[in-house]
């Protein structure tokens, strides 16, 4: 989730230098590491800039080809709006999904398995 305008922040936040990158990578790292099939970005505020920013990053990684964008117009109504976006581009066979936010950067990729285990042992 990108949607975010981050305006507690003062604006710009997912693109805000973190580590050696800009904060939204973080989420990015986690999302390609995840055990799943495709990664859909939901953009809202800026979706040019964070666009190009997520883009950059999974041809960086060679997951562009796993990488689907979507853009939420109505993000000003919330995360709701976004998580709507977001599983509605789902594949209509997904079996389970995360949910990373992109200002969030250090989910440690060890939780990820053991989380879609779980989800497979009910």
């Amino acid at each position: 989730m990108a949607a975010g305008a981050g305006t507690r922040f003062g604006g710009g936040k997912l693109l805000t230098p973190y580590g050696d990158g800009v904060l939204l990578e973080g989420a990015l790292r986690a999302a390609f590491a995840a055990p799943v099939r495709t990664v859909t970005v939901v953009t809202g505020s800026d979706p040019s800039r964070v666009g190009a920013a997520v883009m950059a990053y999974a041809r960086q990684a060679g997951q562009d080809e796993r990488l689907k964008i979507v853009h939420a117009a109505d993000h000003a109504e919330g995360m709701g709006a976004s998580l709507r976006h977001a599983a509605a581009a789902l594949p209509a066979d997904a079996e389970g999904v995360y949910v990373f936010l992109g200002d969030m950067p250090r989910i440690p990729a060890s939780v990820l398995e053991p989380l879609s285990q779980a989800v497979r042992d009910g």
